[in-house]
């Protein structure tokens, strides 16, 4: 039984499939129960192969927060160390949260993604023990980093930013941050992004509102 737990913030069930059957694939010793969803469309009642003993829990509100339902995620899942990933996600490597996990324990750790990633040191192949913050397209969260750093800032509405304020804070907390190129996964390649597809022209507003909040919690820190 892994030492972990995944959240996985999403409500299409297609996507799920596909990113849960990689997940299960790559570490054949952990339980689909490990593996929870915090989702407004998706229930555990509904669901039916592989998805069927996946943890499905209910986010109550219906303005969109990724902050949030990963927040809600890790309130059910404490005590563990936490992998947070997208939807639209592929695990590559096999074992690759166990590999993470060997050097997590005190920094924030991402796998090197080949496909769409911002920040250029998470690419595919790059490997670097400290970076100046990551993308949370696939994050392993550690026990101890979690009860350091706290949860997820929810004041940034919608969706951006709030992986780069994680990271700060974690920074500012002593934590480094790192990308481990031993491991690697793919994002947004096979399975396309269903937050895009639902949200579309409303994701530049979405996240120019969430930059200017960012803006002004860190101004001048």
């Amino acid at each position: 039984m892994p030492r972990w737990a995944v959240v996985i913030a999403s409500d299409s069930a297609e996507n799920l499939r596909l990113s849960v059957t990689s997940l299960l694939c790559a570490h054949p010793a952990m339980e689909p129960k490990d593996i929870l969803v915090v989702s407004r469309a998706l229930t555990q009642d509904r669901q039916v192969g592989i998805l069927r003993d996946v943890g499905f829990l209910l986010d109550p509100t219906e303005e969109f927060s990724f902050a949030r339902r990963i927040n809600l995620g890790l309130n059910v899942v404490k005590g563990k160390d936490v992998v947070v990933m997208g939807d639209d996600v592929e695990v590559i490597t096999r074992n690759a949260f166990d590999i993470l996990a060997e050097t997590a324990t005190i920094r924030i750790l991402s796998p090197s993604i080949r496909g769409r990633v911002g920040p250029p040191w998470q690419k595919e192949g790059q490997d670097h023990p400290e970076v100046p913050f990551i993308s949370f397209i696939c994050v392993y969260l550690s026990k101890m980093a979690l009860e350091i750093v706290g949860s997820l800032e929810e004041r940034f509405p919608g969706y951006g930013y709030e992986d780069t304020d994680y990271c700060l804070r974690a920074r500012k907390a002593g934590l480094a941050i790192g990308v481990d190129g031993r491991v690697l996964v793919e994002h947004n390649i096979r399975i396309p992004s269903a937050f895009v597809g639902t949200y579309g022209a409303k994701l530049s507003p979405m996240e120019e509102v969430a930059r200017q909040a960012f803006i002004s919690k860190w101004m001048g820190v």
